[in-house]
């Protein structure tokens, strides 16, 4: 040990967190005084980094910071929207959040260090800033370490501990972009839509809410909708023949193994064709093998589960939303008992000992027999995925636990994670093999008459992957996008847990597509976010600069927005169609006689005394109806 002891302030993301990483690291742990009530101080004796050291362990609770306009912009009656893109913009501690700040302030003034262990994703490096920022108010001389890690066990946090780094402000400063951009664009246009329609339209809720995100993933559910709307059906025939074999690794005694051959043609939606073609076959059914591709003799076992699978999985197989997928899975991850569940990694590094993973689950009574065979010489080193952010290992089990220590849907999703993992380490089930030239005679051939059908409405597994294959949002954001579209009153999902729109979501999302007519950018398309999002990883790269992609999205939307707003008869057309009670003076060009002549009695809003109908006969301004319009 070298040096005198120094005290050491350690921040994770929440309480449980802080909790568990203390007893793991401690050989016993007491509490410390605190100045918040949810915060607690866990303090223990810890060498670090070959230094005594007196470790303060606390938390914080999410995001200390929100950004938010200056307070001038902060009226919505008074602040033209357009006026936002250009707007200040503060990130001030929140309300909720100040006796955290007390807390980290307090602690910061007694130590030497400050050891971040936020969670290791975007979000959580911009927290740690946010943290940083506070304790560097307190104390400036602090030095400031990143701990890295990627579940909560004792060996992933000591191997932190010995490699601690430098938190990352480009990760940081994506954060920031986003949640800028996103401020600017959705209070621009949320309170023009609502100032324009909560009055004038039978709205379900006093709010018609925009965001960059949650406009393209409505779009998705919304065009779906259309899609299986429009669909006019129509018959077909198809031939399926299916062939037996002896399974001739295990022997005669064994039950045969079959396969069903699909027609390379598919389908006709000439039946009489389909009959001749069907008749030959039963004249003359042996066929003849032409191709065998070794590639398909196993059925492929799955690859390891990222966070967008595990959403996709849970909503298919549990019937599980993603926003509730994700409370479970980050409450399994605090207490130890899963990896971290935020990860874009389909690839397990070769320096993990993943036997060792798998013999905790030998004693388990659901899986331990099948844990068992692995361990005895089934296993196999499980197939890499297309994703590798190198970050996070896959979600992945580190306890064995038992049905009785977890609430019906904790025990649902661990499970799926536990039986994922193992499956993943195990070879494919084995398909019949087949010879060049082999001579084969068809157990059944069968001549079935079916129809077109039309898409599926989107299921939440549906509606993620169309996210992720678009880049909309992140494996973190993606749940809230859609609970948010949801919440909004834009759709909701049926008794087949599939995502119907309503008529506001319908006419929000027709507006959009008439907007694009004359602005060229379709706000209801995946396209405008995708290029935000791929931009915003280049600042996390550090190949971009905040300010640069800032400049560049917030412009290209301040065009977007002026033009809604000079065309919003297209809007005003398709809010009347779907859902009526709109006031014909809506979107109604007009003379203005005198701006500012009065305000709403009912919102607020500056109204504006106009004159409809074009000049008079003989020129002059003032041929038709005068009226107050709110602006």
């Amino acid at each position: 040990m070298r040096g005198d002891r120094i005290i050491v302030l350690n921040v994770a993301e929440k309480p449980s967190v802080a909790k568990e990483a203390s007893r793991l690291l401690s050989g016993g742990y007491q509490n410390a005084p605190t100045q918040s009530r949810f915060n607690p101080v866990h303090q223990f004796e810890f060498s670090l980094q070959n230094r005594s050291c007196t470790m303060l362990f606390t938390s914080v609770r999410g995001h200390l910071m929100s950004l938010d306009f200056a307070s001038a912009y902060q009226n919505w009656n008074t602040i033209p929207p357009e006026d936002l893109y250009g707007a200040p913009v503060e990130k001030n501690i929140s309300q909720d959040a100040g006796d955290v700040r007390k807390n980290l302030v307090d602690l910061a003034r007694k130590a030497q260090w400050l050891v971040l262990w936020l969670d290791c994703d975007r979000e959580g490096e911009n927290i740690a800033f946010e943290v940083l920022s506070v304790c560097r108010e307190a104390n400036a001389s602090l030095n400031v370490f990143r701990a890295v890690f990627s579940a909560l066990t004792k060996a992933d946090l000591e191997r932190a501990c010995r490699t601690l780094q430098a938190p990352d402000r480009n990760q940081s400063d994506a954060v920031d972009t986003r949640s800028e951009i996103d401020l600017r664009i959705g209070a621009s246009f949320t309170r023009f839509l609502t100032m324009r329609y909560r009055s004038r339209v039978k709205l379900p809720s006093p709010t018609i809410s925009y965001g960059p995100c949650q406009s393209p993933t409505l779009g998705f559910v919304v065009s779906r909708f259309v899609e299986v709307e429009n669909f006019v059906r129509e018959a077909y025939w198809t031939i399926r023949v299916t062939i037996s074999k002896p399974d001739d690794e295990k022997g005669a005694n064994a039950p045969p193994l079959s396969i069903d051959f699909t027609w390379e043609r598919q389908r006709l939606f000439d039946q009489l064709a389909v009959l001749v073609l069907y008749e030959m076959c039963l004249e003359n059914p042996e066929a003849t093998v032409t191709d065998v591709r070794g590639t398909e003799r196993t059925k492929q076992r799955p690859v390891p589960l990222c966070t967008v699978e595990l959403h996709k999985m849970a909503s298919r197989k549990l019937r599980m939303s993603s926003a509730r997928c994700m409370s479970i899975a980050e409450s399994l991850y605090q207490r130890g008992i899963i990896s971290y569940p935020r990860t874009e990694t389909e690839v397990f590094s070769p320096t993990m000992d993943l036997l060792s993973l798998i013999r905790v689950h030998i004693g388990s009574t659901a899986w331990g027999t099948y844990a068992q065979k692995l361990v005895d010489g089934d296993f196999l080193w499980p197939s890499d995925g297309a994703r590798d952010d190198k970050a996070h290992p896959p979600i992945h089990p580190l306890k064995l636990m038992q049905r009785s220590e977890l609430e019906e849907e904790e025990w649902k999703l661990y499970e799926f994670v536990t039986r994922h993992f193992l499956a993943c380490c195990r070879s494919g089930n084995r398909l019949p093999r087949f010879l060049v030239n082999e001579r084969v005679m068809p157990s059944s051939i069968l001549m079935s008459e079916r129809q077109t059908e039309p898409p599926p409405l989107l299921t939440e597994a549906d509606l993620i992957d169309l996210m992720d294959k678009n880049g909309i949002g992140t494996d973190a954001t993606m749940h809230d996008h859609i609970r948010t579209i949801q919440d909004r009153h834009y759709c909701y999902k049926n008794e087949n847990m599939q995502f119907v729109p309503t008529d506001l979501g319908v006419a929000l999302y027709q507006g959009f597509k008439r907007l694009a007519e004359v602005s060229g950018v379709d706000l209801s398309l995946p396209d405008l976010r995708a290029r935000m999002e791929a931009d915003m990883a280049l600042v996390a790269r550090g190949a971009k600069t905040k300010q640069e992609v800032l400049d560049l999205h917030v412009s290209e939307m301040k065009r977007v927005f002026l033009l809604l707003k000079s065309h919003a008869a297209h809007m005003d057309t398709e809010m009347r169609n779907r859902l009526g009670g709109l006031e014909d003076s809506v979107g109604r060009d007009g003379v203005t006689l005198v701006a500012n002549f009065s305000e709403c009695g009912k919102c607020r809003a500056p109204m504006d005394l106009k004159v409809s109908g074009g000049p008079r006969g003989d020129g002059s301004e003032g041929g038709g109806r005068t009226y107050i319009r709110s602006r």
